[in-house]
Order: structure tokens, then sequence, then C-alpha cells
């Protein structure tokens, strides 16, 4: 089980930086479809199997309405793959600055949800992952709402720059 969520955390951090480290909207969007799929397979190894369904379902939904707004606005003909130098030369940048960024401002909190409560001996009344979602809204619940007005935003940018001049999407709001 630990060689398995080794493989799904290294998978996990490899989605990650092939958002950001590819120019091209395409395979940036690959990078999210792998990012939902390991992420609620993380999410699946600890029991919840139609909880991951469902919430690998709606991630997928999100994500091909954004691969489809972005394929839209940038149709590329060559996209740069990631084989390339251009590109491959930024993933050890990006590696490098989330190491340093995760030692700088993720001090100890990973020490007291190492593992799920699933894996010790005893019977618990909670589940490990009602922990772990107090522990995010506890610490990260402000950039969790940061990062929805932050999308929806761009939602209502990119609807705005795919509509006509005549035909404006958001003139009754």
């Amino acid at each position: 089980m630990s060689g398995v969520m080794d493989f799904f955390l290294l998978m996990s951090v490899m989605g990650l930086l092939a958002v950001p480290s590819n120019p091209s909207p395409d395979f940036a969007a690959l990078g999210l479809v792998l990012e939902a799929g390991v992420g609620c397979g993380i999410y699946g190894s600890y029991g919840d199997s139609f909880f991951t369904l469902i919430i690998l379902l709606m991630y997928m939904r999100g994500t091909w309405i954004v691969f489809a707004c972005e394929t839209a606005i940038a149709a590329d003909r060559d996209p740069n793959a990631s084989g390339l130098w251009a590109v491959f030369g930024r993933k050890p940048v990006y590696m490098i600055w989330l190491f340093i960024s995760q030692f700088i401002f993720c001090g100890g909190w990973y020490d007291e949800c190492a593992q799920s409560l699933d894996e010790f001996d005893e019977v618990y009344l909670f589940r490990g992952e009602f922990g772990a979602v107090g522990l995010m809204y506890c610490s990260g619940g402000g950039f969790c709402m940061l990062g929805a007005c932050t999308l929806q935003l761009s939602f209502f940018v990119v609807v705005e720059l795919t509509r006509a001049v005549s035909r404006r999407a958001l003139r009754p709001v």
C-alpha cells in the first residue's frame, strides 16, 4: 500500500509540473487530466470509492471545459511537447521552486496527518479524510476562496473573449 501511495504522490507532482512547464494548452490540459486521475486515486486509496468517482467526474468536467476554452482561444498548429529542450529545461526549475516553497511555507503540517485512521489497529469513529478536510479549511480556507474567485474571473474573461462584440455574454450582469 505504501508503494502505491508513493507512486500516486510522485505522479501527482509530475502532473502539477506538467501544467506550468508546457507552453501549449493541449499538453497543459493533459497534465490537468493526469492530476485529476491521480488525485482521485490518492483519495480512493483511503477507501471512499463512490465519493472519489463523483469528484473525478466533476473535476474532469471542469477540466474539459477549460481545455475547450483554451483550445478555442489558442489554436496552435504545432504544439510544443514535453520532449523539447525548452520545455524540458523548465521542469528542474519548477521542481527546485516546489521544494524550496514546501520547505519554507509548509513547516510541519504533514506530521500529524501522514497516516489514515484506517491503518491503525484501534477502532475510530471518524475516518482519516474528515480530519484532512478540517485541516485544509483551517489553514488554507482563504486560499481556497481566492482560487475560486480567480477561476470565476478567468471564466468570465474567457467567455467575453470568445463571444462576438454584438452578443456580449455578460451584458445583463
